[in-house]
């Protein structure tokens, strides 16, 4: 799965990994989730873990 390079790369380099999904599987893998509500991005990391 290339998410899964992606995330396990990221970690090694100490850099981030930014995407934009409506998959709910995908936020799953996130170490933080944030959803644009009302024209603002609220942290919703709580709700997915």
């Amino acid at each position: 799965d290339i998410i899964e390079v992606l995330i396990k790369s990221a970690k090694q380099k100490n850099k981030c990994v930014i995407v934009v999904t409506h998959s709910k599987e995908l936020a799953n893998k996130a170490d933080v989730v944030l959803e644009l509500s009302n024209k603002n991005l609220v942290e919703v990391t709580k709700n997915y873990k």
